[in-house]
């Protein structure tokens, strides 16, 4: 299969601000060839179209988009975090890099802001919608709002007209409405199609209601008995006692008690005091006004008044109780615009809802009936008519989705009644087919009409298990810019507006279905592919999958078991390029009790099967325990509970190492810890992880991650490290701020709705660490000591300890995550208690002071914005552009090695020497020489600890991953473990000599120290990995590792010409500036030397600032100081010479000074100083000259001299001679040298 480059498209993003343009970026080589291949936007020739700092604005505006909708300063946030982004404080995870600002995925599925969304309380307008809201989902229930959403959108918009609604649904392209074949897209329905059409279903036992519990207003005193009650104003009871007589106390919903309902809703009022009720109808009504006395009389106990009016032909019935009146205020409102139906009656019985409808249309209702002739025709034809009309279109909504859910196939639309009343109040209509409604017509009315047959069946309706669709009458498309909506709703994922159902819009749930169901397995497989095509990475728990044999009754077949999905999917994901350029990454789990165990356990033994998976087996405590025990362990079959089998647990356990030893698959994963420490277990129990183990998600849930950098933390002082804990506090609660905001502004993909959902209702987030044996190397302490393992834990407390603090503060300026009720962080049910250390702390570091009970009084007060914030990544290709030696929390792989970077179907390979252990080297006084066989050692094996001349204190402090016990390798897990909520990804690296029982013993520590999964890696165990020494890579090529040594050129040279990493500049310098004339004026250079007294940098000013003259001396001194700070086998003063051998005796065209002081050009005057700068620190520096001419021995710079061109001074350079003779003069620029005027 061919691939064809095509350009990334991406979102609009305002140019670079000019004053970050100017930021240096500390790349190095290796980084930037990274970035290039992996992370800035391709053209169609797959070269980069943007640049580094583009990429890094591009990342930074689009997350920073969050801060728009949340509330926030978008500009200010986009510039703290590209300013964050481009120290290399802090990155995020790879899909943010790629993914940012780019349509793919797009969250796109939004209406216009008039559409109105089914709440209980009536129709409300999306744009209006508050969280909290209960709206009506297309599953025919009311769950809360958890987000309103809302954004610029400019393109086209879709206005779908439906059959029997009236008004027209706007909505963008990529919205799905449910159809009869499922969620489908806006832009993929065509006129003829259905869609669903929304109602409450389900049923409610019929309640009962204690009129003593009402909310009285305070001025209103209640009184009651057991049976009754009353209320009544005391200053008036002595002299009107009708409003306060007493009724019955409990009233049961029956179906007469819903006819008098009906009646109120249609002609009942209740007098501005609340003194009353009263049902207004026609003075010929006679049958309804008895109907209603004998109701009223039947259900409170009470009479009530019956009265003509003298105004018209007209009937008061008044119903004189406050008790009463605050009854139905309470329930339907007062006021024909503010009635409305209350829940209850939405989920009531049929026979309560129908005689509902019957008081209803008694009051408003119409039936009409006309019969006529048409010329040409025998038989006349009847026209009939069953409708209601009121002002109040939420109310006639409510009424529409009642007469739905009993099986009528009505009409709503709005009406036109401005010809009657031309002020009148927005009014809507509910029609119903007069013969498919003729037996609740007959009980309204008393009306027979005769028995329906097909030519009255509408056709443009198809019911499908209950549930009607109603068929698309017409589709316009238009071009639309302006502001769009949207919300996100609890467990549903849905709601209704304009009468239709719609979607609201990475761990996937398998369940044991071929796809019929929701989470089905090839309806999970489509979900992981759309996920895939975004550059995203997928973790699946198969253990829901019927055993492989077990009997599938629908088809009467047999089972294939997880395993033989598991091949489907990799097969399937062997054919989707991730993100255009790499394919996907994912992890499957099955659990240890499930009877496949065996074959899932085995089916990775061969290297390259399965290739796009890792696999994990789900360990549960039973097991361990059974294991220490020898005792036998049950595997059951997830169809019905069965046990398929009885086993040994450590034969199993057994064979697990066995395979685990063989090429570090399958990993373990002790799903009980993860469950222990579970944010939100009234969700969900965890199955699985992402797709390198360290982040635990539930269904739909995927990983917002992001890792600080710590050596980018550190302080140098005096050529000594130590870590800068206020600024670590700082970057954490900027990158807090960062994958929450990253949260809101990721693009989900649409057509997996679900995914948008889970991130939002927990807002888990993942703020880990890279760097961390850089911290170590430069602290001079060992990785895996206890000191390290005190190290690594105090700094994770402090990641903890502000993130959390940060999550609290978020909570309290946006709110908390929308699932923190019944969670362990639930503010009125505080379970969660602060994490403490594996061991009691001994050593100072110079931490400040962790207060947790900031951080629990905090979530009382406030809670929580996430779920989860901190989980330690493994950062490869994240390290790599950071410029970090240590991936993660990982110690060092090794000194020196090769990187293998996927490149499309080819691989980049980079070239690492540790520049921290060579600046050890020059540190500790190791001559050059010494140094450079030590490094041609390293660079072979990658660990110094069996080279002769490294001095002792470096070989204990410098150990790579091989030179670090398992033991060490669980323990520093562990201490990490105790301050991260989520999960950690680390390999455990034993030695080629390592056996199957050492493995065991590691698996065994790790679960008792509550790590929650491991991962082992015996060195050589497989061919192809993405790290390797050169002696492993000499030996696969069938070299002996030993002929390296004797290599005419160096290996570890080779090495250092493949990395020109620069060295970082430290915090401080110390430094000498020096004064000399030259043709261009008087010049200042200034040279800094680094902690080991080396030259570092050099600055070069001449002239006015923004001048020509100022921009090349600057320039000079930049490309200096660039020579001295790139790797080379040259000592920094060596180069210095070559610089001055360069830039001495260059001429130009106006020379100054005699003999010895003469000076012939800016290059030469720079020469000049740098020389007496060296020999001033004691350098050796030979005579020479490269330019246009020769001199003799140069005095001291600083000697004074006449100064040629004291009347010109501060002049630029002419563009027409060249000489530095141009000066501002009576507004004009004029050269004294060649006459030339600007003027």
């Amino acid at each position: 299969m061919v691939q064809s480059h095509t350009p990334t498209e991406t979102l609009e993003t305002p140019p670079v601000p000019e004053h970050l343009l100017q930021r240096e970026i500390p790349l190095t080589e290796n980084a930037r060839k990274v970035l290039e291949k992996r992370y800035l936007r391709k053209g169609l020739d797959g070269k980069p179209i943007e640049t580094i700092h583009e990429m890094f604005w591009r990342v930074a505006w689009h997350v920073a988009a969050a801060e728009d909708v949340l509330g926030g300063d978008r500009q200010k946030w986009a510039e703290t975090f590209f300013d964050m982004l481009t120290r290399l404080e802090f990155l995020p995870n790879s899909p943010t890099f790629t993914g940012a600002g780019t349509p793919l995925g797009q969250l796109a599925a939004c209406f216009t802001a008039d559409m109105r969304v089914a709440t209980i309380d009536g129709l409300k307008r999306i744009a209006d919608l508050q969280v909290g809201d209960l709206v009506l989902t297309h599953q025919g229930r009311f769950r809360p709002v958890t987000q309103t959403m809302q954004r610029s959108y400019n393109g086209p918009l879709y206005r779908i007209k439906v059959k029997l609604i009236g008004t027209t649904l706007e909505v963008t392209p990529e919205h799905p409405l449910l159809t009869p074949t499922g969620w489908t897209r806006v832009e993929d329905l065509r006129v003829g199609d259905k869609v669903a059409v929304g109602f409450p279903q389900g049923e409610i036992p019929a309640p009962t209601f204690d009129l003593a519990e009402l909310p009285f207003p305070e001025e209103i005193e209640s009184e009651a008995t057991k049976t009754q009650v009353r209320a009544r104003r005391p200053a008036t009871y002595q002299h009107s006692g009708r409003q306060s007589q007493w009724c019955r106390r409990f009233i049961t919903l029956t179906p007469e008690f819903a006819r008098l309902c009906g009646y109120y809703v249609a002609e009942g009022t209740i007098d501005t005091e609340g003194r009353y009720v009263r049902f207004t109808l026609s003075t010929e009504e006679r049958e309804y006004q008895r109907d209603i006395v004998n109701l009223i009389e039947s259900t409170f106990g009470i009479s009530p008044t019956v009265n003509d009016s003298q105004q018209g032909r007209w009937t008061n019935i008044d119903l004189y109780s406050r008790t009463i009146a605050t009854w139905f205020q309470a329930h339907f409102g007062r006021g024909s615009a503010h009635k409305r139906l209350p829940a209850w009656l939405l989920f009531a019985s049929r026979e309560v809802q129908e005689e509902f409808l019957v008081g209803l249309f008694r009051g408003d209702g119409l039936f009409f009936e006309r019969i006529y002739t048409v010329k040409g025709r025998k038989s006349p034809k009847t026209f009939r008519s069953f409708r209601i009309t009121l002002a109040n279109p939420g109310l006639v909504h409510q009424i529409w989705q009642m007469v739905l859910r009993l099986g009528y196939h009505a009409a709503i639309r709005p009406t036109d009644t401005t010809y009657v009343t031309p002020n009148a109040s927005e009014t809507a209509q509910v029609s119903m087919p007069p013969l498919q409604s003729r037996d609740l017509i007959h009980r309204i009315f008393g009306i027979e009409l005769p028995e329906p047959d097909e030519r009255f069946v509408r056709t443009y309706v198809t019911e499908i298990d209950g549930r009607p669709f109603f068929e698309i009458e017409r589709i316009e498309i238009v071009p639309f810019s302006g502001t769009v909506y949207n919300c996100e709703v609890a467990e549903d994922h849905s709601y209704i507006t304009e009468g239709i159902a719609a979607h609201n819009c990475f761990v996937l749930p398998i369940e044991d279905d071929m796809g019929k169901i929701e989470g089905g397995i090839f309806d999970t497989l489509r979900n992981a592919a759309l996920i895939q095509q975004t550059g995203g990475g997928n973790g699946f728990s198969f253990s829901r999958l019927r055993p492989k044999g077990a009997p599938v009754h629908s088809s009467a077949g047999i089972a294939t078991g997880p395993v033989g999905f598991l091949r489907v999917y990799d097969k399937a994901f062997g054919e989707i390029a991730q993100g255009g350029s790499r394919r996907g990454a994912n992890m499957g789990v099955l659990r240890v009790d499930h009877p496949d165990i065996r074959e899932f356990i085995s089916c990775k033994a061969q290297e390259g099967e399965l290739e796009n998976f890792n696999i994990s087996v789900a360990i549960t405590d039973a097991f361990m325990e059974a294991v220490k025990n020898d005792a036998e362990f049950e595997l059951v079959s997830p169809q019905d509970g069965s046990v398929w089998e009885r086993v040994r647990a450590r034969e199993l356990f057994d064979e697990i190492v066995k395979y685990a030893h063989h090429n570090g698959e399958p990993g373990v994963l002790f799903i009980d810890a993860a469950n222990r420490d579970n944010p939100v277990p009234h969700l969900y129990e965890l199955e699985a992880t992402n797709p390198c183990g360290e982040q635990w998600l539930g269904p739909y849930e995927n990983c917002c991650l992001g890792s600080v950098n710590l050596a980018r933390h550190l302080a140098w002082e005096n050529g000594r490290a130590r870590l800068d804990w206020e600024k670590l506090a700082q970057t954490v609660r900027k990158a807090t701020r960062f994958l929450d905001d990253v949260v809101t502004a990721n693009k989900y993909v649409p057509a997996v709705p679900e995914l948008r959902e889970a991130a939002e209702r927990a807002r888990r987030i993942g703020l880990g660490i890279m760097g961390l044996a850089d911290v170590l190397y430069a602290l001079r302490v060992r990785y895996g000591s206890p000191e390290g393992q005190e190290l690594a834990a105090q700094i994770m407390e402090w990641v903890r300890y502000h993130a959390m603090l940060t999550s609290i503060e978020l909570a309290q300026e946006r709110g908390p995550f929308p699932a923190i009720e019944g969670s362990i962080y639930d503010p009125n049910n505080l379970k969660w208690q602060p994490p403490t250390p594996l061991e009691p702390y001994t050593h100072d570091w110079g931490r400040p002071a962790v207060e947790w009970e900031r951080v629990v009084e905090g979530i009382k007060r406030h809670g929580i914005r996430n779920a989860a914030q901190t989980t330690i990544a493994p950062t490869g290709t994240l390290s790599t552009v950071s410029g970090v030696e240590g991936y993660g929390c990982e110690p060092v792989f090794a000194l020196s090695y090769v990187r293998h970077v996927s490149d499309g179907d080819k691989t980049l390979d980079l070239y690492y020497f540790s520049p921290l252990f060579e600046q050890a080297l020059t540190h500790e006084g190791v001559d050059e020489e010494t140094r450079t066989r030590i490094k041609e050692a390293v660079a072979l094996t990658g660990s110094c600890q069996n080279v002769e001349g490294v001095p002792e204190a470096l070989r204990h402090v410098f150990v790579v991953a091989s030179d670090i016990t398992p033991e060490e390798h669980v323990r520093m897990q562990a201490a990490l473990q105790r301050f991260v909520d989520n999960s950690i990804s680390k390999t455990i690296n034993f030695p080629e000599t390592a056996t199957v029982e050492d493995v065991a013993k590691a698996y065994f520590l790790a679960w008792e120290l509550g790590c929650k999964g491991i991962t082992v890696y015996v060195t050589g165990s497989r061919e192809k990995v993405v790290l390797e020494t050169k002696k492993t890579l000499l030996e696969k090529k069938g070299e002996k590792a030993s002929d390296a040594l004797k290599q005419s050129v160096p290996v570890y040279q080779a090495a250092e010409q493949q990395t020109a990493q620069r060295k970082a500049r430290p915090r401080s310098l110390t430094g000498t500036t020096y004064f000399i004339h030259t043709p261009l004026g008087k010049a200042y250079v200034t040279v800094n030397r680094d902690e080991e007294g080396q030259p570092f940098e050099v600055f070069a000013n001449v002239g006015k600032a923004g001048s020509d003259i100022a921009a090349v001396s600057e320039a000079i001194g930049r490309l200096i100081s660039l020579i001295l700070r790139l790797p080379s086998p040259m000592s920094p003063e060596k180069r210095l010479e070559e610089v001055i051998d360069q830039l001495s005796g260059i001429g130009g065209g106006r020379p100054m000074g005699f003999g010895a002081n003469r000076v012939l050009s800016l290059p030469d005057a720079l020469a000049r100083v740098l020389k007496e700068d060296l020999q001033k620190h004691g350098a050796p520096v030979h005579e020479t000259g490269n330019g246009n001419g020769s001199h003799a021995p140069t005095p001291p710079p600083s000697a004074e001299q006449p100064d040629l061109f004291r009347g010109v001074l501060n002049a630029d350079i002419c563009p027409d001679c060249g000489h530095a003779s141009l000066v501002n003069e009576e507004g004009c620029r004029k050269c004294y040298s060649c006459g030339y005027s600007e003027c």
